[in-house]
C-alpha cells in the first residue's frame, strides 16, 4: 500500500469515493466538493479557511494496487 498527500491529480477520484462512502450535500460543512480543493489551494479558499478558524486541512490517499491492475483507495484527512 503507498500512501501519498492529495494531489490534483486524485482530486476527482478522492471526492467520488468521499461521496460514494459517505454521501453529502453541498450545504454541509463537510461538503468533501469544498474541502478537499481547498487543501490543494488555501489561498483561493481564504474565506472559507476563516470561516471556520481553520489554518491548515491536508489530506492524504491510500493506494493499494492488486494483481488485477486494479485498485483499492482511501483518504485520511488531518487539520491544524
Amino acid at each position: 500500500m503507498k500512501i501519498e498527500p492529495l494531489s490534483k491529480e486524485k482530486l476527482d477520484e478522492a471526492i467520488d469515493l468521499l461521496l460514494e462512502i459517505f454521501g453529502s450535500s453541498s450545504a454541509d460543512i463537510d461538503d468533501p466538493r469544498k474541502w478537499l480543493p481547498a487543501s490543494l489551494n488555501p489561498e483561493d479558499y481564504k474565506e472559507l479557511y476563516d470561516s471556520f478558524g481553520v489554518g491548515l486541512v491536508n489530506y492524504w490517499v491510500a493506494i493499494e494496487k492488486r494483481k488485477s491492475n486494479r485498485y483499492n483507495r482511501g483518504l485520511h484527512f488531518e487539520s491544524g
